[in-house]
């Protein structure tokens, strides 16, 4: 399945390292990340998403202050899913379980 998506950011310029991961769920709670867009049959499908970038960071780099950023992903899912959601999360920084520190002396 192919996901294009837009959001539009105050200023994206700011929002151009900041790392961002979609996530497609169903009814049941069932949760996909995307695959890689590398797909084959996607691409040649839907020639014109290759042009989008994959969710946060690049896509929001590359767009002008009012204008939404275009985004794709591929998810690879079962035949015959009920209730689709899109998710979008930003990470703004590293979880605390993520951090690093120099050793004090």
């Amino acid at each position: 399945m192919l996901a294009e998506f837009e959001a539009l950011a105050a200023d994206p310029k700011a929002l151009g390292s900041v790392p961002c991961e979609a996530r497609l769920s169903d009814g049941s709670g069932r949760e996909w990340r995307p695959t890689l867009f590398a797909d084959p049959v996607v691409r040649k499908q839907y020639p014109e998403a290759e042009q989008r970038s994959l969710c946060g960071g690049m896509a929001f780099a590359a767009t002008e202050p009012g204008k939404p950023a275009r985004m794709a992903a591929s998810f690879s899912i079962p035949p015959a899913p009920s209730s689709l959601t899109l998710s979008i999360a930003l990470y703004s920084g590293l979880p605390s379980y993520l951090s690093v520190s120099e050793p004090r002396t």
